[in-house]
């Protein structure tokens, strides 16, 4: 099951703020593959919008539950604030929908 994580952090928790933010931010977001890996899940991509102070996450993972582990064993839980949804591809919506009819 997809999940896409919707991540973010202030103004003041900013990595580009200090090296102390830096460190916890971009190693946060560093962890979160191999934290996926350890509980079976996979980061199947990521992207980021500076301005926002917003990190998007794609996950593969069994449920929403896991990907809360992974954040939290990522170290993102306390610092950041994270909103997890489950999503399908394109594809799956629209096949969804020719099946509804």
């Amino acid at each position: 099951m997809l999940h896409m994580v919707v991540n973010t952090h202030s103004a003041e928790s900013c990595a580009f703020r200090n090296e102390e933010n830096k460190g916890k931010l971009t190693g946060g977001i560093g962890a979160m593959a191999e934290a996926a890996a350890a509980k079976g899940a996979t980061l199947r991509d990521g992207w980021a919008n500076m301005a926002s102070h917003t990190v998007f996450a794609l996950f593969e993972a069994p449920n929403a539950h896991v990907v809360d582990e992974v954040l939290r064993d990522a170290g993102l839980v306390g610092y950041t604030q994270s909103r997890v949804f489950a999503v399908e591809t394109m594809e799956t919506t629209l096949e969804a929908a020719a099946a509804s009819d």
